[in-house]
């Protein structure tokens, strides 16, 4: 086997006493295979990738990885002040043959930290998969893309790994990945939880402790009281109540003709050029506003340039009203009270239990709910949101989703290639 979990447990430090991530979790994957994980936020993704990286040393348990592992993360997997070739020379390969490969011939001699951060990605990417290690864990390599670069990656990654016979062990919340996986296991409640084929049914995994995660398709009334009875060779559950649906918000669609941001022929720079050029658009008071492209399009750059943090080139960008840009997790020692965030909207987004701890100790999804929640608590008459739902689950981010359309007292712009957000938004700026 290349990988060998068993019965691994961690807690984390909470004020009231420690918070479990994993309990108990087991898992083999054997050499050469594609595994997929997936599992809802805060369900113990992160602590996985955090062991099985070194990064850390589980309470108790079992970890075995045989050869050399090599991570890729969702960012900072770069050195920002090396151009891309300089970058690729230290995998120490044929750099011109992985620059034609992976079409990166246009940016070549740009330095990393002049490129989208999903064109980053995904050269950090080409240089992980050049290295040839005899495993591979990714975790949300596509966050920062759009679905068709995110798929593409998805096939060259597993592709690669299978014909160099690299075991991958790649970590997401992105249902489109299990179409490349071998194998496909999901995580809950930081055990394993299901296991399945690709295109082939679930299978529930009961431990030896007797845990039995409940469909995810059905939700119920929790804490319950149950009775089992056994019936030849079923085990009937009775006494589970299903929750009570809070059905779809219909967004009001703003009256307001009052525009609060106007551009008009912005260029804005991006590394070797102009990659942003000619915008024009009228966002009005108290709407949603989806800004969507491929990466290195200038999705953050134009949010940046409407907050004042990016000069334009050329043309013009006014604003009526106060601008708040939330794009970075702020002070991950301070938990999200500390940093801002209001009790109400701590509560809307699932954060009461972790309110008090530092958001360093939280999982990306709940990290990502916490800048959300400090976003949404701050008095800014407009809101910029860059990719708020990347790190997120389809649970979280469809209440991420409601929230935003439910929230019509300010203007909102978020930068996203989410179709939740981009098919909900009033308008959709596409950028190429």
């Amino acid at each position: 086997m290349a990988i060998e979990v068993r019965d691994v447990f961690h807690l984390y430090p909470a004020a009231g006493g420690m918070v479990p991530a994993l309990r108990g979790l087991s898992l083999s994957v054997a050499d050469g295979q594609v595994c997929v994980v997936r599992g809802p936020n805060g369900s113990g993704k992160s602590t996985l990738v955090e062991i099985l990286s070194g990064g850390l040393k589980p309470l108790s348990g079992r970890v075995e990885v045989n050869g050399v592992m090599r991570v890729l993360r969702q960012q900072n997997n770069v050195l920002s002040e090396l151009s891309v070739r300089e970058f690729f020379e230290l995998t120490r390969v044929d750099v011109d043959a992985l620059v034609r490969e992976w079409n990166f011939g246009a940016i070549a001699n740009t330095r990393l930290s002049d490129v989208s951060s999903g064109t980053r990605q995904l050269i950090a990417a080409a240089a992980v998969l050049a290295a040839c290690p005899a495993v591979l864990l990714a975790d949300e390599p596509a966050a920062t893309l759009s679905p068709s670069e995110a798929s593409n990656l998805y096939q060259r990654m597993t592709q690669h790994c299978r014909e160099h016979g690299v075991t991958l062990i790649l970590v997401t919340h992105d249902k489109v990945a299990e179409a490349f996986a071998d194998r496909v296991v999901r995580i809950s409640d930081g055990r394993i939880s299901e296991q399945w084929l690709p295109n082939e049914p679930e299978q529930a995994i009961v431990d030896r402790h007797g845990w039995l995660r409940l469909p995810r398709e059905q939700q119920y009334e929790m804490p319950a009281l149950v009775d089992f009875v056994q019936n030849r060779d079923r085990l009937e559950i009775h006494g589970l109540t299903q929750q009570v649906s809070r059905g779809h918000i219909e967004r009001q669609v703003s009256m307001s003709t009052e525009a609060v941001v106007s551009l008009r022929s912005v260029a804005l720079p991006f590394g070797v050029g102009d990659q942003v050029a000619g915008v024009n658009c009228e966002v009005t008071r108290e709407s949603f506003v989806a800004v969507s492209g491929p990466s290195g399009s200038g999705k953050s750059l134009l949010l940046q340039a409407i907050v004042g943090t990016q000069v334009a080139v050329s043309g013009e960008v006014e604003v009526n009203g106060t601008c708040a840009l939330f794009a970075q997790h702020v002070g991950l020692a301070l938990s999200v009270r500390e940093a801002g965030a209001s009790d109400e909207w701590i509560h809307e987004l699932g954060l009461s239990e972790f309110a008090d701890r530092p958001m360093g100790t939280l999982s990306g999804g709940q990290r990502q709910k916490s800048l959300l929640a400090i976003a949404l608590s701050s008095d800014a008459e407009i809101l910029l949101l860059d990719d708020p739902t990347s790190a997120l689950d389809e649970e979280n981010r469809e209440l991420v989703t409601r929230l935003i359309l439910a929230e019509m007292s300010r203007t909102i712009i978020v930068a996203s290639n989410d179709e939740l957000l981009t098919t909900s938004a009033d308008f959709v700026l596409e950028l190429s």
